[in-house]
This record gives C-alpha cells, sequence and structure tokens, in this order.
C-alpha cells in the first residue's frame, strides 16, 4: 500500500508541477491553477483518493514548492499537453486563434468586438473574401473586417455590414443631405460620365462619387442638363424656345455642324438649330423650316440664283441629272446656269428652270436643234428621219442653199431639206432623196417628166431639144437627134446599119462596110450526111450582110463586135431581157438612142429555116422577118424609129405592134453607154 501510494503520489505532483508551469508562463492567477488540480485530483479515481487519504490534505498549495523532494519524470510532461489560447503566429507566417478551451477557431468570428474570418483549418483570412455569398474586404496586416468606404487598388469601394460590397445604386445621408453614388458589377465606385446599364441613360458624378442632378452644370467648361435623378438630357432638347443637341454618347451639348439620324443639322450658341436658309462660314446652306436638318434639292439662294444640295451641306458642281433632265451648276460658285453656254467646247442651251434643252429651239426667228446629249447641233444632220442643215453658229439653213458639192438644195421652214414634190414661189420642183433637184427628164413613178437643166423648174406643155411636155410635166413625145444610116448594098445588114448609127452617135465614125469587114463575126452553112449546120446567131452573124441569102444576128454578136470598136470608157451594153418601157425611161429619155430587135415593117414573127448548131447539136430555128433598128423618140400612140430597111428612114411605128414583136423576138436590145 506504501507504494502503491508512493507511486500515486509520485504522478500526482508531476502533473501539479506541469500545470503550474504552463500557467505561470501564461500569467494565470493561483485558484485557476487549483481548480485545475482539482480535475487532476478527481482524474486520478477513487482508489488514489482512498491509498491517499488525508496526506492529500497536507500536500502543499503549490506543487514546484515541493518539487525537490519528488523526483521529476521527463516523460510526463509532453507539448501536446500544453493548453495554447489567444493568437498564435505560426513558423510560416499563418496565424490561428485558440478559444479559452485552446480551441481553433474557424469561420466568421468576432473577437473583442471586431470580425474576423478563419479557414477550415483555422488560418486567419485577409484580403477580399467571401462570406455568406457576400464579398467583404479584411485587413490585411490585421484580418479585421472593414466596412464604409475602403479605397482598394486604386478604386473606392463600399462595404455594407449585412450585404457586403456594395453594387449599383446607393444613397447615403450626410447632414440631411442625401446623395447618390453608383456602383459597378465590380462594386467599384463610378466618377465621371457613366451609364448603370448598357443602353440606359447618362449620369455624371464627381470626384467624391456623388451623382449630379436637376439643372444645368458646368463640366470642364461645357454645359450639361441633368434631370432630378441624374440623368442626363441627351438628344434634342428646348432651352429657353431653342432647340440644341446633347451627345447622346456623352450629353456633351453640340454646336457648330452635327449629323444625326443621316440629316445634318447646324446649331449655335445663340441661336439653337437653325431653320430656313442662313449663312455658315459666308455660305448660304437651306435648313428645313420644319425640323432643321439639310434639305436636299434645288434650293434659290438670295440673289436669285439656284443651287443643289446634298443633305450633308455640300452643294453640286458640274453637270447633274435628274428626272431624264440635265443641268449644269457653276465649277465654282455651284450656281445652276440657264441660257447659252459653252462648256468643254460645246453649246448649250438651258432653260429658265435650268434644265438643258433638248430637240427644237425657235429663238429670235431662227431655228436650232440640240442632240439627245443637248449639245447644239451643226452641219448636216438625220432627225426623225428627215434631213437638216445647220450653220455654224448653230442655226438651221431655211429656203436655197448651194452646197460644197455644188448642187443646191431647199429647206422648208421647219427646216428640213426637201424630198419630192414642192412648190416654190410658183415653180413646181422635185427633190430626189438625195435632196438635189431634178434636173432634164427624170422618170417618177414610171412617168418620164422634163424639168429645166439649169433651174429644176418642171416643164409644162412645153416642147425642148424634142421632148414635147403636157400641162402636168409628163414628157408625151421625145426624139432623138440620131443620123439616119441606111442598110444598102448590104440586103442583111439591119444589125450592122443599126450599130453603125449608135457608135456614130457615140462619136465613133465608123462605116456599115467596115464594121462588116473588120469587126463582125460571120458564119455560113454546111451539109453532112443530109443535114443542115449552121452557126448560132448568138455567137456570130449567119450568113453575110451583103448577100440576099443570108440571115442576120443577135445582140451578143452586135455587142462583142461594138466593143471592138469603143474606148475611152463607153461600151456597148446587152440589155435583152429589159421592158420596153424602161429603154424609154432609163435611155431614150437621157438622150440615148437603143437599137431595138422587132421584125421588118412590124410584120408578125413566125418560123423559118432550121439548121443544127453543131457545137452543141441543137436543132435552132431562123424567126422570119427578123429586123434591127434604132429607137430614137416616142410619143404617147408611136415609137420613132431609126429604120435602116429599104431607106426608110424615120419611121413611126404602133406601140403597141412594137411591144409585141420586141417581144417576139426575145426582149433584145443594145446600147452605148
Amino acid at each position: 500500500m506504501l507504494k502503491i501510494r508512493k507511486a500515486l503520489t509520485t504522478q500526482f505532483c508531476s502533473r501539479i508541477i506541469v500545470i503550474r508551469n504552463i500557467y505561470m508562463q501564461h500569467g494565470q492567477r493561483k485558484d485557476t491553477l487549483m481548480h485545475h488540480m482539482q480535475k487532476i485530483w478527481i482524474g486520478t479515481g477513487t482508489v488514489a483518493a482512498a491509498i491517499l487519504g488525508l496526506s492529500l490534505l497536507t500536500t502543499p498549495a503549490y506543487a514546484d514548492e515541493t518539487i525537490e523532494t519528488i523526483p521529476p519524470v521527463a516523460t510526463a510532461t509532453t507539448q501536446s499537453e500544453q493548453l495554447t489560447t489567444g493568437w498564435v503566429h505560426q513558423a510560416d507566417g499563418s496565424i490561428i486563434y485558440y478559444d479559452t478551451d485552446g480551441n481553433k477557431l474557424t469561420g466568421t468570428q468576432e473577437i473583442d468586438g471586431k470580425y474576423y474570418v478563419f479557414s477550415e483549418s483555422g488560418v486567419l483570412l485577409t484580403g477580399w473574401q467571401t462570406v455568406n455569398g457576400n464579398r467583404y474586404y479584411y485587413d490585411k496586416e490585421t484580418g479585421e473586417s472593414q466596412f464604409g468606404w475602403l479605397d482598394w487598388n486604386g478604386s473606392r469601394y463600399y462595404i455594407q455590414e449585412d450585404t457586403g460590397k456594395q453594387t449599383g445604386w446607393l444613397v447615403l445621408e450626410n447632414n440631411n443631405i442625401s446623395r447618390r453614388y453608383f456602383f459597378n458589377a465590380d462594386g467599384v465606385l463610378q466618377t465621371g460620365f457613366f451609364r448603370a446599364e448598357e443602353g440606359s441613360p447618362i449620369y455624371y458624378a464627381e470626384a467624391d462619387g456623388a451623382v449630379l442632378k436637376g439643372g444645368i452644370h458646368e463640366i470642364d467648361g461645357a454645359p450639361y442638363w441633368f434631370y432630378e435623378d441624374g440623368a442626363l438630357h441627351t438628344g434634342w432638347q428646348t432651352v429657353d424656345g431653342k432647340r440644341y443637341f446633347y451627345d447622346p454618347e456623352t450629353g456633351a451639348i453640340t454646336f457648330g455642324w452635327i449629323s444625326w439620324n443621316n440629316r445634318n443639322y447646324y446649331i449655335s450658341e445663340e441661336k439653337g438649330k437653325y431653320t430656313g436658309l442662313e449663312q455658315v462660314d459666308g455660305e448660304y446652306y437651306p435648313f428645313s423650316e420644319e425640323n432643321g436638318a439639310i434639305q436636299e434639292g434645288m434650293q434659290k439662294m438670295p440673289d436669285g440664283t439656284t443651287r443643289y444640295y446634298y443633305n450633308n451641306g455640300a452643294f453640286h458642281r458640274g453637270w447633274f441629272y435628274q428626272n431624264n433632265q440635265t443641268y449644269y451648276f457653276d465649277e465654282k460658285n455651284g450656281s445652276m446656269v440657264t441660257g447659252w453656254q459653252s462648256i468643254s467646247g460645246a453649246t448649250y442651251y438651258f432653260q429658265a428652270d435650268g434644265a438643258a434643252k433638248t430637240g427644237w429651239l425657235k429663238e429670235n426667228g431662227k431655228l436650232y436643234y440640240f442632240g439627245a446629249d443637248a449639245q447644239l447641233c451643226t452641219g448636216w444632220q438625220t432627225i426623225d428621219g428627215k434631213r437638216y442643215c445647220f450653220r455654224t453658229d448653230g442655226s438651221a439653213v431655211i429656203g436655197w442653199q448651194k452646197a460644197a458639192n455644188g448642187f443646191s438644195y431647199y429647206f422648208q421652214a421647219d427646216g428640213s431639206m426637201a424630198i419630192g414634190w414642192l412648190d416654190i414661189d410658183k415653180n413646181r420642183y422635185y427633190f430626189q432623196k438625195d435632196g438635189i433637184p431634178a434636173h432634164g427628164v427624170t422618170v417618177i413613178d414610171g412617168k418620164s417628166y422634163l424639168f429645166a437643166d439649169d433651174t429644176g423648174i418642171l416643164q409644162c406643155s412645153k416642147t425642148v431639144n424634142g421632148i414635147t411636155t403636157d400641162s402636168n410635166g409628163v414628157i408625151t413625145k421625145r426624139q432623138l437627134s440620131v443620123k439616119y444610116i441606111s442598110q444598102s448594098g448590104f440586103p442583111t445588114g439591119c444589125e450592122s446599119a443599126s450599130a453603125v448609127m449608135l457608135l456614130q452617135n457615140a462619136g465613133y465614125n465608123v462605116s456599115v462596110a467596115d464594121f462588116v469587114d473588120k469587126y463582125l463575126d460571120k458564119g455560113g452553112f454546111t451539109w453532112k450526111n443530109g443535114i443542115q449546120y449552121g452557126p448560132d446567131p448568138n455567137s456570130k452573124f449567119v450568113g453575110d450582110p451583103r448577100s440576099s441569102s443570108g440571115f442576120g444576128c443577135y445582140a451578143p454578136v452586135l455587142t462583142k463586135a461594138m466593143n471592138k470598136i469603143l474606148g475611152n470608157g463607153k461600151t456597148a451594153k446587152n440589155l435583152t431581157g429589159t421592158a420596153f418601157t424602161s429603154l424609154l425611161t432609163d435611155y431614150i429619155d437621157n438622150g440615148i438612142p437603143v437599137a431595138v430587135w422587132a421584125s421588118i415593117n412590124m410584120v408578125n414573127v413566125d418560123n423559118g429555116r432550121q439548121w443544127v448548131i453543131p457545137e452543141t447539136g441543137q436543132l435552132f430555128t431562123w424567126k422570119r422577118h427578123e429586123h434591127c433598128l434604132v429607137l430614137v423618140g416616142y410619143d404617147a400612140e408611136y415609137y420613132y424609129m431609126n429604120d435602116p430597111y429599104q431607106s426608110k428612114g424615120l419611121v413611126a411605128y404602133k406601140r403597141s405592134v412594137v411591144e409585141a414583136r420586141y417581144a417576139q423576138m426575145g426582149y433584145q436590145a443594145v446600147v452605148i453607154l
């Protein structure tokens, strides 16, 4: 028992010494020490109490007083058994707080009337922290929570005790004066111009963050107008009866030119928004009387001139096209031109409304024409299918005009060149398609008319140079003067005599004998096996013109022989196939005689002798009474012929009979051109 008691006593004393040392280190009172000693005593159990008995009551009040008689037990005192409270700075720099029971504090804690926040591991947190979904700031040095105004990292914040960092609008009272502040989504106090959110009004906060409101305030020397809630007036506003514009982005009042909704305006401090015709920097501008925007279009200036303005205030210079009209504005001052103008070497006429003239213009008794490009026309022009001639000044020629080509033309009162029939000063003229008046014999619509060679006047009921006309100027009789030559001595030489008449009329001195002997191709007959062969009359004269047993030849043979003689630009032409009336209009009326094939005395033509053409084997039938004579004139009933047969001279034959025989002979004719 003694041993047990000694052991327990030793253990008990050791614990008391440890507790005493701890409390002495922390400066705790003796009554607190005794309180813990009682706990140790109770903790040793009832057995120890029974053993110790009254001996315990005789133990000294502080264990450190008996420690010299009790051997120390080094293993009985450990670090984990020491009780720590209050602030503890860890070796890693972190700070921990232990409560009176030695427990680490976590979460939000109030210590000595101040709030702190600790991590789950008990480490003191500083700076911005989220607590219950709200943001708070804790001092970097002390860890104390900050409330009210906070300046951090160059920005200002406001922290509420219950809601943390302030965002949005905040109203604070100071000396019965409420001031309004705004904090953005990050809690930063806004100063200067700002919007509470995208698309919201503009506000302005002074350097301390207080929002200006109500009335006009000057900021950086410029006036701004605020509503009572602090929102800035923007856009068009009426101040003292004048319209001003406040920039929608900055709220600043704007003077001078502004562009708004794709329209342009001008605002002065004195007048506000301009309306009507006003001068800006010495230049006039047309502002709408209703809304003040620059008006686009034609505008009358105070000096009576007209300009075309664009809605940006610029006025047009040079050519301008609108509503199918052409205008021109002076390159220097932009004034619309009127009247006669010379531009880039061309002449134009601008009407009173400024539109360039196109088409006809009559001014001071003269006619002018302007093309689709509005340029004045000069020289020859075709307009709507008619021909006109304009002088160098652009005026249209009226009346007779002799052109550089030597021909005279006539231009009617409307300036158009005369075409067709026209009566001028009681004389009748016919103007051909090229405008040249007809002269001499002219065929019009199948009829031959006679016009004076020098003046072109129609000759009515006259006989001139063998040409007789009726009251309408139509040629009723035409007779050429062609020297007559008989075929005497050449019984079948009518073709040769007719050819010589044409040649001599053309100025070639040739005789019938020379023509027959030197130029006419001839061929005779042969018999073989009872068949008679002979030449083709389209290739050679059949037989001999000097013989009564000869036959004759056709137009190709005569043409070939005549061309052996002709030269100097003259030629014989085979007219086979030409209508008889065309021989009149195309040749006789133009003074040209024609050799034609008909019949002797215009008797009926019938079939005659036959032979075979050796080159083709064709059986050819000669037409009896074949005859060639020279057509030299006509009238309404007769054709006049130089008939070489039997020295008849000039003979008149019925028109219908001649045309019938001409047809029977295959419409053959030859002419010298």
